[in-house]
């Protein structure tokens, strides 16, 4: 039985490529490192953590990896506005509530981030748990953040519904044995209420 609903955020909750995306340039750019097109962001970045793009990107130290962490969540306001909600979000995570489901987030964004933008769009007072990249050792898509929702929950992940939109996403509930549904539109999340209790 599924006890809980466990939401990626970004290309799941909200329509943030292209934020993401320009975001990233503008932290490399910045640094004097090379950028990236968006065909080869979303084939070696997107639904990855942050600082294992950066790394990827850069190929710098922790110190300097740092220093763009510090930089990237410092200016990742400039770019909220550019997000759009995805318009079924709310409805659906307010049936959720009305079904008694305990909902979570867990994204591969910073925490820092993540607020801010549930925030803003009004989204974070839904939410039971928050697990970013940031909280776990091994993000995704490893299972350790499933598996911190989990405890923060009180829920087994078995009992949980994994929402996702990327293969690291999926992988990570296979992982941690909870059932897995792939969301590739917004229309996609309408089909997660037929499939609940």
């Amino acid at each position: 039985m599924i006890k809980s609903v466990l939401f990626d955020m970004d290309g799941v909750l909200i329509d943030s490529f292209d934020t993401c995306f320009n975001s990233f340039n503008f932290v490399l750019s910045n640094f004097g490192y090379k950028t990236f097109d968006k065909k080869e962001y979303k084939k070696r970045f997107w639904g990855f953590f942050i600082k294992r793009d950066f790394k990827i990107a850069t190929n710098a130290g922790n110190d300097k990896i740092n220093e763009m962490l510090k930089f990237y969540t410092k200016n990742y306001p400039k770019f909220i506005k550019e997000i759009k909600v995805y318009d079924n979000v709310p409805d659906v995570l307010k049936k959720m509530k009305k079904q008694k489901l305990k909902l979570a987030v867990i994204t591969s964004t910073l925490r820092e981030v993540t607020k801010k933008i549930l925030l803003y769009f009004k989204l974070l007072k839904f939410f039971d748990v928050i697990v970013c990249g940031d909280d776990v050792k091994n993000p995704k898509p490893e299972p350790d953040m499933i598996f911190e929702a989990c405890k923060k929950l009180n829920v087994r992940p078995e009992e949980c519904l994994v929402v996702g939109d990327t293969e690291s996403d999926e992988k990570a509930a296979k992982a941690a044995n909870s059932k897995f549904i792939l969301v590739r539109n917004e229309n996609d999340l309408k089909k997660i209420i037929s499939k609940l209790p």
